[in-house]
């Protein structure tokens, strides 16, 4: 479940233990290879898989200067977590016990003492799940997915295969998982046996950022260090899946008039039905609701939306997407039990 993470440490107890070995470790383990200038003090930390499965977590030794002050050395650690440990390639998610799996795993590269390592505090995370989204193709998710939540997340990116909105310190993203693995720098071979990994796979995956330190995890995912992870899972998979029904769909074909009672309301919220979809269509609706007050605004805006809501396109979209997300919700639950946890401790 868990993606991207990143890490700054400060604390003066880890700090030592690398000043003391001259942060020998870096040039010791094999683990690490050295990029850019001698000044950098960069570092990529792989995972030892082999072929495209191989993947790395950037580390770097940061050091401030304020006019001829020099701050205290800190160490910064970012990258996917799930890739590290799965494999750059892998469509599975990060279970519980694969959290706990990959923090001793970290620790251990880092010699680090666990009890250590997991009370360092996160300064951003990513939330995420691959949904099989059976027989729907993503892009058909994708292309109705128009809002998140309210107008403060408005589109930062859109196309068929990726969606995005954000605020400054909240992201959520939505995308063409083969998708993104296809346009992924990948050798030929690989290439050449695409159709037969991913024939018939539509993956559709569903992310959340937060950034702006602990405090703001904690308010999002309840998380404020690596520990955190592991301990509050089951409710970090809760938020997840309640982000998830916090995107809003819009229908974009023609739609056919299929009236029930044959009544004047069914034909009125027809004719409303089909004028906001050739408005938003155009792009014109945002610029109508400019002359409005703010609260006609909001009586607007609930009373397009329960209309678009009623769009049998949108209906079968959102009951499939919210059918999907429940199913792999549960999945993770039954796969994350506690117990499994704690006979690995």
């Amino acid at each position: 479940m868990y993606d991207k993470i990143e890490l700054r440490i400060r604390d003066a107890k880890i700090m030592k233990h690398f000043e003391t070995n001259g942060f020998s470790i870096f040039k010791r383990n094999p683990s690490f290879i050295r990029v850019g200038n001698a000044t950098d003090r960069k570092y990529r930390l792989i995972n030892r898989k082999e072929g495209d499965n191989l993947h790395y977590l950037t580390v770097q030794i940061v050091q401030k200067v304020y006019g001829e002050q020099i701050s205290s050395p800190e160490l910064y650690i970012s990258g996917s977590l799930r890739k590290w440990h799965l494999g750059a390639l892998s469509l599975r998610d990060m279970t519980r016990f694969d959290t706990l799996q990959v923090l001793k795993c970290l620790a251990q590269e880092l010699e680090i003492p666990y009890a250590d390592f997991v009370r360092l505090r996160l300064s951003s995370v990513e939330v995420g799940l691959n949904l099989d989204m059976g027989k729907v193709k993503p892009f058909e998710v994708l292309s109705r997915m128009r809002h998140f939540k309210n107008s403060r997340y408005m589109p930062a990116m859109y196309d068929e295969n990726y969606v995005r909105f954000k605020t400054s310190y909240f992201t959520a993203k939505a995308y063409d998982k083969i998708e993104e693995i296809k346009h992924r720098k990948t050798s030929r071979e690989k290439k050449k046996n695409w159709g037969d990994l991913y024939k018939g796979r539509n993956i559709l995956r569903l992310e959340f950022t937060v950034r702006g330190g602990a405090s703001k995890t904690n308010a999002f995912f309840r998380i404020t260090t690596l520990e955190d992870l592991v301990t509050h899972y089951n409710w970090v998979a809760a938020a997840w899946s309640k982000y998830c029904r916090s995107f809003r769909f819009e229908g974009k074909n023609i739609l056919p008039f299929t009236p029930k009672e044959r009544s004047l309301k069914e034909f009125s919220d027809y004719l409303l039905q089909r004028g906001l979809m050739d408005l938003m269509v155009h792009n014109e609706f945002p610029k109508i609701l400019t002359g409005f007050s703010s609260q006609a605004k909001k009586d607007v805006s609930k009373k397009t939306r329960k209309l678009i809501e009623q769009m049998p396109e949108v209906i079968h979209i959102r009951r499939v997407f919210r059918q999907t997300v429940r199913r792999h919700f549960v999945d993770l639950l039954r796969t994350s039990q506690p117990e499994w946890v704690a006979k690995s401790m």
